[in-house]
């Protein structure tokens, strides 16, 4: 991640990538990024977010032309969720549990990503053999 992307007041990611990994103080970081990971122990200023929204397209201000997103604002749940995501696609890689179309996802946009997402959705309930509903809602009301 960026040093630049924002965070709250206090740690940024700056912090986490100027750590020597070889050092003291990024084992005790790492073994601290791991304890909500083994102990399902929330910290809770990973619990806020700050709702924002942003223009769909530049210079278009208008309510309904607004996407909402949620930021959270500890970088170190965002580096968590970036570790975790990363060490699940290296796992499927490295015992090849992916299928071609995901492989192929590396250094793709935001709507492929989104399009990949419902294409594992899709296979996992045909894989369980659920009866499921597939709303692609863009919530632009609620």
């Amino acid at each position: 991640m960026k040093e630049k992307t924002g965070s709250a007041p206090g740690w940024h990611f700056g912090h986490l990538k100027c750590i020597d990994p070889e050092s003291g103080a990024a084992e005790i970081i790492s073994l601290l990024a791991l304890l909500p990971l083994k102990a399902g122990y929330v910290p809770m200023q990973w619990r806020q977010g700050v709702n924002s929204m942003i223009p769909k397209k530049l210079q278009d201000l208008r309510p309904d032309k607004l996407r909402l997103i949620l930021l959270m604002k500890n970088c170190r749940f965002n580096h968590n969720n970036k570790i975790i995501g990363k060490k699940m696609i290296e796992f499927g890689e490295e015992h090849k549990l992916l299928t071609r179309t995901i492989r192929q996802q590396k250094f793709k946009s935001a709507i492929d990503h989104h399009a990949l997402n419902r294409l594992l959705i899709l296979d996992i309930i045909c894989q369980y053999r659920m009866s499921a509903i597939y709303c692609a809602n863009d919530a632009k009301a609620c």
